[in-house]
C-alpha cells in the first residue's frame, strides 16, 4: 500500500525534534554557554557526518570540534562529549526498564516470542558471567572502562551540583528519544499499522541499538534490517514492516542530508566548526 502523505509529514516533523533534544543535552552538560540555536545547528550538520562515520561517532566528533571552537579546553570538551554519550545510553536503558515495569509480565512483551527474550537474557547473563569469572577478561574490561569513568566522573559531579543543567540534559535526551519514537510510530501509521506504545518503544530502542552496534556509516542497512525484524516479530506483516523501516530511515536520515550540508557550510563560514 502507498504511504499516507500526512503521516509522512508528521514523521518528518517529529524527527526534527531530535535536533533540539541533542542540542539541549550538549548545552546542559557543557561548562560554558554554547547557545542553544548554534548547538542545534551543529546537530543538524551532523546529518552529513553520519554518512561517512559509524553511528554516534560523527556527531560526537562534531560536538567536540564545536566546543573547542567555543573556547572549551580539549580535555574538558572530551569529558563533556563522553558524559553526553553515557547519559544518552543511561537514559535509553532507564526508559526500557520503565517500559518493562509499566508493561509487566502480561503486557506488550507477550507480543515478542518468549524464546527470543530468553535467548537475549541468556546471552547477557553469559557475557556478564564470563567477565566476572575470567580474570584476564575482567581486567581487560576494567582497563577499557576505567579511563572513561575517570574522564566522566568530575563532569558528572559538577552537573549533579547544577540541577537546572542536569534537568536540561536529561530532558534533551528524553526529547531526542521521544522524537524518534514519535517519528517511528508515524511511519508505521503511514501504512495503516500500529502497535501499543510500549511495544513500539521496545521494538525501536532495541532495534536501533542492535543496528547501530555494527560499525557501518550511520548504521546504513543494519538499522533498517533490525527495525524491520523487530516489527515483524511484534506481529506486523513483513511487507509493511520493511516499508516502515525504510520510510522511517528516509525521513529521519536520508532526506535530512541536504539540510545538514547547509548547516555545516553555514557554521564553517562563521568559523564555528
Amino acid at each position: 500500500a502507498d504511504a499516507n502523505p500526512l503521516w509522512m509529514v508528521v514523521a518528518f516533523g517529529l524527527g526534527l525534534l531530535t535536533y533540539l533534544g541533542g542540542a539541549m543535552g550538549l548545552a546542559g552538560l557543557s561548562p560554558d554557554r554554547l547557545g542553544l540555536w548554534r548547538t542545534t545547528l551543529v546537530q543538524v550538520a551532523a546529518s552529513v557526518i553520519t554518512l561517512v562515520a559509524p553511528a554516534g561517532v560523527g556527531p560526537a566528533a562534531l560536538n567536540l570540534r564545536f566546543m573547542q571552537k567555543r573556547g572549551v579546553a580539549t580535555p574538558m570538551a572530551l569529558a563533556t562529549v563522553a558524559l553526553l554519550q553515557v547519559s544518552q545510553f543511561v537514559t535509553t536503558v532507564l526508559l526500557l526498564i520503565a517500559i518493562a515495569l509499566l508493561t509487566g509480565s502480561s503486557g506488550a512483551l507477550q507480543q515478542l516470542p518468549s524464546g527470543a527474550v530468553l535467548i537475549g537474557i541468556g546471552v547477557v547473563l553469559v557475557l556478564v558471567g564470563a567477565v566476572l569469572a575470567i580474570g584476564s577478561l575482567r581486567r581487560w574490561v576494567i582497563a577499557k572502562v576505567r579511563p572513561t569513568l575517570q574522564q566522566v566522573w568530575p563532569r558528572l559531579v559538577w552537573v549533579i551540583g547544577q540541577p537546572h543543567r542536569l534537568a536540561m540534559a536529561l530532558g534533551g535526551n528524553l526529547l531526542m528519544t521521544a522524537g524518534y519514537l514519535g517519528a517511528f510510530a508515524a511511519a508505521l501509521a503511514a501504512f495503516g499499522q500500529s502497535l501499543a506504545p510500549t511495544s513500539l518503544a521496545i521494538v525501536y530502542l532495541t532495534g536501533n541499538a542492535v543496528g547501530s552496534a555494527i560499525p557501518t556509516p550511520g548504521g546504513i542497512g543494519t538499522v533498517e534490517l533490525a527495525l524491520s525484524t523487530g516489527l515483524t516479530t511484534a506481529g506486523i506483516a513483513a511487507a509493511a514492516a520493511a516499508s516502515t523501516a525504510v520510510l522511517f530511515r528516509v525521513l529521519t536520515f536520508w532526506i535530512r542530508v541536504p539540510l545538514g550540508w547547509w548547516a555545516l557550510r553555514h557554521l564553517q563560514r562563521r568559523n564555528m566548526l
